[in-house]
C-alpha cells in the first residue's frame, strides 16, 4: 500500500517537474511571438507616425491609431476614432 502512495507522488512530482520545464522552453521560444500578438495599439507621437499615414488620437485611452478605424462615433459633423469597442462605449461627450 506505502509503496503505491509513493509511487504516484513520485509520478506527481515528475509529471510537475516536465510541465514546468516544457512551460519555460515554450516562453523563451514562443515569448516573442507571444508578445507580437498582443502589441497594444501604437503608443507614439504624432511626429513619429505621419510618414506611416494618417493617425487619430482615441479620446478614452489617448492611443494612436490609424485612419480609417473600425470604431467610430459620429457627433454632428465631427468623427471620432477610437481602438477599440470599450473605448468608443466608454466615451462621454
Amino acid at each position: 500500500m506505502w509503496s503505491f502512495i509513493f509511487r504516484f507522488i513520485e509520478l506527481l512530482f515528475v509529471f510537475f517537474v516536465v510541465r514546468s520545464a516544457i512551460s519555460t522552453v515554450s516562453r523563451l521560444f514562443g515569448g516573442a511571438n507571444r508578445a507580437a500578438q498582443h502589441v497594444p495599439p501604437v503608443q507614439q507621437s504624432p511626429s513619429e507616425l505621419r510618414s506611416a499615414g494618417v493617425f487619430k488620437k482615441d479620446p478614452v485611452c489617448q492611443t494612436y491609431i490609424q485612419v480609417p478605424s473600425e470604431w467610430v462615433k459620429r457627433i454632428g459633423e465631427d468623427t471620432v476614432y477610437f481602438c477599440s469597442k470599450e473605448c468608443r462605449d466608454r466615451f462621454r461627450v
